[in-house]
């Protein structure tokens, strides 16, 4: 090679060299997934079955007198009220709650109960309100928002699995960082299923689950609960969680509840008007007797997927609306735009415990 060729050569090396100056170096491996493994490689039979387990031994009712209550509720005009509440719980599988709370001394402020059909909630101070409805319209999207929806803080309280009855399909078992997700899925009216329901169980002892959330129709979480300090409710009995938190992201209310003990109660004591919904005043203050909004009162209209039904009007987007409408200024150049449905639509926000007031 004469000299002239080598000088060529030279230039053509280093030039090379300057233009790979800075290039990424190709990955010495392909991206994994970098979950751990389970230290133990539990079946989803062996993870449900050790929580039914579990829900198997509540063959009584639970009391509690020992009950503390750190909630924020934000009312309507997005103004945020902050409670510190004591007082009792009762529960009776699968739906019977009865929670009543006081601010230390004095009479009931604050109760929230279910049964097999309805559901309720209502606080004095400040808010003077009942909200009530129906379990069977409960999380469906004609049902208004309750401060505190006792047909989740049931689930949220982590004591068992949907039952085979409840009509969602599942569960599917999903491996995360630190526990495994029960998922369980509705079929939708169209086509396809969504995520309705999911539990996280925790991969060491005790088995049980830790985190559950609910997820509205939208997909968005509805509901995230925390579970700590898992005890034997009496001796022999289940393992229960005696400190639940809990947040609904969308209302942005919060809830954190700590129970210092339960008792073995015997369920032949329970009374028999226990878990029926207060109606009258009293028992119910005077306050709140006069403000009592029953939440799914619009799933009584007609279904919009019922074509023989005229609808009385239309949103912006074109999706027929059903409700009532005020004939002198509908349909008028005066009358406001009906909102589109989708509107009302944001992103969820992460949940975290309650902070004390």
């Amino acid at each position: 090679m004469t000299r002239i060729g080598e000088r060529y050569s030279y230039v053509i090396i280093a030039a090379l060299a300057m233009l790979c100056t800075g290039c990424p170096t190709p990955p010495e491996h392909p991206p994994i997934d970098n979950h751990p493994r389970p230290e133990i490689n539990r079946s989803d039979d062996e993870i449900v079955r050790t929580i039914r387990a579990n829900e198997a031994k509540l063959n009584q009712a639970l009391w509690s007198t020992s009950v503390a209550v750190v909630a924020h509720i934000t009312d309507a005009k997005r103004v945020e009220h902050s409670y510190n509440l004591e007082g009792t719980m009762l529960f009776q599988r699968p739906r019977n709650l009865l929670i009543n709370l006081r601010p230390g001394i004095g009479g009931t402020v604050m109760q929230v109960g279910s049964n097999d059909n309805e559901y309720w909630a209502w606080i004095e101070p400040e808010l003077s309100q009942m909200w009530w409805g129906r379990q069977e319209y409960a999380n469906k999207p004609c049902t208004k928002d309750v401060f505190v929806n006792p047909s989740e803080l049931v689930a949220a309280m982590g004591i068992g699995l949907p039952s085979a009855d409840s009509e969602l399909i599942g569960p599917a078992r999903k491996s995360l960082r630190t526990t495994d997700a029960l998922e369980y899925m509705r079929k939708r009216s169209s086509a396809g299923y969504k995520l309705v329901q999911e539990y996280r169980v925790m991969r060491v002892p005790p088995y049980l689950v830790d985190v559950v959330i609910f997820y509205d129709e939208y997909g968005r979480k509805a509901m995230t609960a925390s579970l700590e300090d898992y005890r034997e409710a009496w001796e022999g009995g289940p393992l229960i969680a005696h400190k639940v938190s809990v947040i609904w992201p969308i209302e942005n209310n919060k809830l954190s509840l700590e129970v210092g003990s339960f008792k073995n109660f015997d369920e032949n004591k329970v009374k028999a008007n226990a878990f029926t919904r207060p109606t009258d005043s009293p028992p119910l203050p005077a306050s709140v007797y006069e403000n009592i909004v029953q939440v799914d009162a619009d799933c009584d209209q007609p279904s919009r997927s019922d074509s023989t039904i005229e609808p009385t009007g239309w949103y912006n987007d074109g999706t027929p609306y059903y409700g009532p409408v005020d004939t002198d200024e509908w349909p008028g150049d005066n009358a406001p735009a009906l909102r589109d449905a989708n509107d009302d639509l944001d992103n969820s926000t992460s949940a975290r415990p309650p902070e004390a007031p």
